[in-house]
């Protein structure tokens, strides 16, 4: 589950970020053409209205952001000060995690709570009552984005679902663990268990033979391999 939706975050942020820079990149070029003395192609330029580029990207790099810091929880990549966790080990290590993922839940769900009820006052509740067909007379329609004419609830409306992604996830026992390292939610080559290891070890005693061949060569290799010398005393 958790690679599924590590996969779908990533594709997600991937598409959000590609469609920005496309985006920023036709309204660079649209604005620099136009102002060419081309005929015909100054004209047509001219007609066209990219006026809401920029408040596109602006909700396309909202939208990537709160993908991002869903994805960062889940990773473990964000910036946290670990040196009392550090210290301790044992059950207060772990007694500190899981307080840490504890308040983590109750800030994302207070988060994930006003964030709902602030989309539904602000003109999602009286999109829904219409719809349905209710009365919508203690509820107003909501503002909407100057260039796009969006309704604001649905911009905002990624506030409300970032609750059920930035959850720690329990392992499969049904304990909170903590997340991931960054090295550990990097993707990993396939390799045959235990061949890389016997190849390196095999590597090590080859070398360290090498070693120990070449110190024998050595005068001093001589000397330690057969023990101090003697010196022998000739008279003539």
């Amino acid at each position: 589950m958790n690679k599924l939706l590590d996969r779908l975050e990533e594709f997600i942020i991937g598409s959000l970020m590609a469609v920005a820079t496309i985006v920023i990149f036709i309204s660079v070029v649209h604005r620099y053409l136009s102002g060419y003395e081309i005929p015909v192609l100054q004209d047509w330029l001219l007609d066209m209205n990219v006026g809401w580029a920029q408040e596109f990207c602006i909700i396309l790099f909202v939208w990537m952001a709160k993908f991002g810091a869903a994805y960062g929880v889940r990773t473990g990549i964000h910036v946290g000060v670990d040196i009392l966790v550090n210290k301790l080990s044992g059950t207060p290590r772990a007694a500190l995690i899981q307080a840490g993922l504890v308040c983590g839940v109750i800030f994302t769900g207070l988060i994930g709570i006003f964030g709902a009820l602030f989309v539904w006052e602000n003109g999602m509740a009286y999109e829904t009552l219409s719809l349905l067909g209710r009365d919508t007379s203690d509820f107003f329609e909501g503002p909407t984005t100057p260039d796009l004419e969006w309704p604001t609830w649905m911009v905002l409306g990624r506030a409300a679902g970032l609750l059920p992604d930035v959850l720690p996830l329990p392992a499969g026992d049904g304990e909170l663990r903590p997340q991931r390292r960054v090295a550990d939610a990097r993707p990993r080559p396939c390799r045959r268990p235990g061949r890389g290891g016997r190849r390196k070890r095999a590597a090590r005693r080859r070398v360290d033979l090498d070693r120990r061949r070449h110190r024998a060569r050595q005068p001093w290799g001589r000397r330690e391999a057969s023990g101090p010398r003697q010196v022998r005393r000739t008279t003539s």
